[in-house]
C-alpha cells in the first residue's frame, strides 16, 4: 500500500491527484503549522490502519530556495519518528539550480547541495519523472527508481502517427533518450544541433540523416518546454525538411499559454502532448493533450527496494 501524504497548498488535479486515483494509493493528510517564530512545526499523522510505504511529494518553485525541501525533511523525520513505515520522496521536478543559455541561473540550490539535504533526512528511497542529467543519479547515495515520463510520454504520442516516424530530439541533451525510445518502437532517430538548429544535424545512431524526410512522420520530443522556442525552430526545421505530420510531446511546460498554442498551431502539427507534471492547465488551454502517469509512478515507487523503518 502507498501512503500518499498531502499537504496545504498541494495542486489539486495534478499528477498527484493521478497517482491519488491508483487503487494501490491512500491519502495521508499532513498538517502544518506555523510558530509563533515562524518556524513549522509539523503534526503527526494519524496512525496508518495498513502497512506500507509513506510518499511525500517534492513541489516546485517555493522561495526562498530550498525551503520547500526543508518543509518536507521536517514532514519525514515526523512520519518517520511517528509510524516507523518507511518515507519515500517523490520529486516531481528535479529542482535544482541549472544555467540559462545567458549564464543565469534559477535561484536554486546546486545539485550537490540538493541531493546531500535530501538525504541528511529520514527519507529511505527517491522517485524522480526521469534523469535530467544522468550525472544527477550518481550523486544518490540512496536507492533511487525513475517512472521514465518522457518514455512514457512518447509512448502516447507514437500513437497519433502512422508507421515509419522518426523520433526527434531539438539538442544533444535528450539524443540518447530519442534513440532509446526509437529502438523500443521500431522507429528511426536523430537529433537536431541546437547550436546550429537552422543548419548542421547529426543522427544519434550515426547512420546519417536525410536530406528530405520524404513526408515521413515526425516525434519531436523534450522534457521540459521553458519558451518554446527551441521546440518551435526544430518544429520548423523538420517541416522545411520535409517531414510529414509532426507530434511534439514534452513532460513538463512551462511557456507561456501564447506561445503553446502558437506551437500547436504551426505548419504541420497534428497534435502536443504534455503531461500533468508542468503548467499543464496552462498546456490544456492551448490546446494540448494530457497523458497520465499515475500508474508510472506507483510502479516505480513498487520497484524501490524497501528501506528500512525509521
Amino acid at each position: 500500500m502507498i501512503h500518499l501524504v498531502r499537504r496545504a497548498g498541494d495542486e489539486d488535479g495534478g499528477v498527484l491527484s493521478e497517482l491519488a486515483a491508483e487503487p494501490c494509493v491512500t491519502p495521508l493528510p499532513l498538517r502544518i503549522r506555523r510558530a509563533g517564530n515562524g518556524n513549522a512545526i509539523v503534526e503527526p499523522p494519524p496512525p496508518l490502519e495498513e502497512p506500507g510505504t509513506v510518499v511525500i511529494p517534492l513541489r516546485k518553485g517555493q522561495a526562498p530556495p530550498g525551503e520547500e525541501l526543508l518543509e518536507a525533511l521536517l514532514c519525514a523525520d515526523c512520519v518517520a519518528r511517528s509510524s516507523g513505515h518507511a518515507v519515500i520522496a517523490l520529486a516531481t521536478y528535479l529542482d535544482y539550480a541549472r544555467s540559462d543559455a545567458t549564464g543565469e541561473d534559477s535561484g536554486a540550490l546546486g545539485a550537490r547541495t540538493w541531493v546531500r539535504l535530501l538525504e541528511t533526512g529520514a527519507f529511505g528511497g527517491v522517485v524522480v519523472p526521469g534523469w535530467h542529467n544522468p550525472a544527477l543519479q550518481s550523486l544518490f547515495s540512496l536507492p533511487t527508481a525513475s517512472f521514465e515520463a518522457l518514455a512514457a510520454l512518447a509512448g502516447a504520442a507514437i500513437d497519433h502517427l502512422p508507421p515509419g516516424a522518426w523520433v526527434v530530439a531539438p539538442d544533444l541533451g535528450r539524443a540518447a533518450t530519442a534513440a532509446a525510445i526509437a529502438n523500443e518502437h521500431k522507429l528511426r532517430a536523430g537529433f537536431i544541433a541546437k547550436q546550429a538548429l537552422c543548419g548542421g544535424v547529426r543522427a544519434a545512431d550515426g547512420r546519417g540523416w536525410p536530406d528530405d524526410f520524404e513526408d515521413a512522420p515526425v516525434l519531436v520530443i523534450d522534457d521540459e518546454i521553458d519558451s518554446g522556442w527551441t521546440m518551435a525552430r526544430a518544429v520548423e526545421w523538420a517541416r522545411a525538411h520535409g517531414a510529414g505530420p509532426i507530434v511534439v510531446a514534452a513532460t513538463h511546460c512551462f511557456a507561456s499559454q501564447r506561445a503553446l498554442g502558437e506551437l500547436r498551431a504551426k505548419a504541420g502539427v497534428r497534435s502536443c502532448l504534455t503531461t500533468r507534471l508542468g503548467d499543464w492547465q496552462r498546456a490544456a488551454r492551448a490546446g494540448w493533450e494530457i497523458a497520465a502517469l499515475g500508474g508510472r509512478i506507483a510502479d516505480a515507487i513498487g520497484c524501490l527496494p524497501p528501506p528500512g523503518a525509521r
